[in-house]
């Protein structure tokens, strides 16, 4: 008789804990039909690679119509490319920028082989990086030469509007030692007036750090960081920005000024506290020379510049760097064509006649010509 009683206590305890077990939590509604929010920065990602890829068949990055009223017109549009005279900015929209965005007259089609975006937590600025390979008929042959390009865009509804351009032909250090001061200096400082210093500041940091503790402070060393020094071998990322040289490093630097500059920052950055800021100008170093008898001098070597910033509980970093100077077009179709330019711009092949004139600045063939066409 004492089993079925301990059996029955047993039970009794049994429904007892499930009495007094609490209830599961209610769970919230779902939504059967999620909408696609999750996916904006994704899709305005794909969107902006798009808009960079179709702005390579053209001679400009964009209608100049399409920059009225989403530029700050004290920042303006700035563009940077590979020949001396190729440095341009404006701040009327209308007024648009010179034609001419490619090197070698232009006359050619260009290729992505690595394009990098980035897009700000609020949409509203992307950047990005490509290593582009543009390439000409030249004599009978294809020419191949290597460029670096970023830019920096802004959101505008469903569309993306550039404001900054940097093409450049990445050359070695010594070589922009030999030719020392070359190309156009960019006048003046612009940008807006709250957010101009401490974007100034920062650059100025970047520019002359040498120690890599103060690296440290000036570059964001993560994986979407990326460092263009004009040496084709001083291209930095993610944890070798900190330890890798500096611009004034690569160059035994007494001094780096800073020439002019246009700064600009994201359109919400002073409400959430986090933003994006982006820096354009020239810059003027004296680097140090060695000649044949190991005298040393210095020369004045002059750079173009822009920085990508961002803007994390209230200290800005360098999330992308690109400094260049700029290379002739009789240099450049010398050391990438193996050619000579003309005086009328076009190039002289050996043991043919010289090469047509180049077509008009702006009317690039949408798609490379035949193979063979000379």
């Amino acid at each position: 008789m004492k089993a079925p009683a301990a059996v029955a206590a047993l039970a009794l305890a049994l429904a007892g804990c499930a009495r007094s077990a609490p209830p599961p939590p209610k769970m919230p509604p779902t939504d059967p039909f999620r909408g696609n929010e999750e996916d904006d920065l994704p899709r305005a990602k794909r969107e902006l690679e798009v808009e960079i890829l179709d702005s390579y068949q053209g001679a400009e990055a964009v209608d100049p119509e399409a920059w009225a009223g989403v530029v700050d017109p004290r920042t303006g549009i700035t563009r940077i490319g590979v020949g001396p005279d190729d440095l341009a900015w404006t701040r009327d929209p209308k007024a648009g920028l010179p034609p001419r965005r490619w090197p070698l007259g232009g006359t050619g089609w260009a290729r992505s082989k690595l394009l990098e975006v980035h897009v700000a937590d609020d949409g509203t600025v992307g950047w990005a990086f490509d290593d582009v390979s543009w390439r000409m008929e030249v004599c009978g042959r294809t020419a191949v030469i290597p460029l670096r390009y970023t830019g920096v865009y802004l959101r505008d509804g469903d569309r993306w509007v550039p404001v900054l351009e940097h093409l450049s032909y990445a050359q070695p250090v010594s070589s922009l030692i030999e030719h020392g001061l070359l190309g156009i200096a960019l006048d003046g400082k612009e940008g807006p007036p709250s957010w101009s210093h401490p974007v100034r500041v920062v650059v100025e940091r970047a520019v002359g750090a040498v120690k890599d503790p103060d690296k440290a402070k000036t570059f964001a060393a993560g994986p979407t960081s990326l460092v263009l020094w004009p040496d084709p071998a001083h291209e930095l990322r993610d944890g070798a920005v900190v330890p890798g040289p500096g611009l004034a490093q690569s160059f035994d630097a007494e001094s780096v000024v800073i020439e002019g500059y246009r700064i600009g920052v994201s359109p919400g950055i002073g409400s959430g506290g986090s933003g994006v800021g982006w820096w354009a100008g020239t810059l003027r170093l004296k680097a140090r020379k060695v000649d044949a008898a190991e005298e040393a001098s210095a020369v004045e070597v002059r750079l173009r510049a822009t920085f990508v910033l961002e803007q994390r509980a209230g200290r800005w970093s360098v999330i992308q760097a690109h400094v260049s100077a700029p290379i002739s077009d009789a240099e450049l179709a010398a050391v990438s064509v193996g050619s000579a330019v003309g005086a009328d711009g076009t190039i002289q092949c050996e043991g043919a006649p010289a090469a047509p004139a180049p077509s008009p600045l702006g009317s690039l063939p949408a798609a490379p010509p035949a193979a063979g066409t000379p």
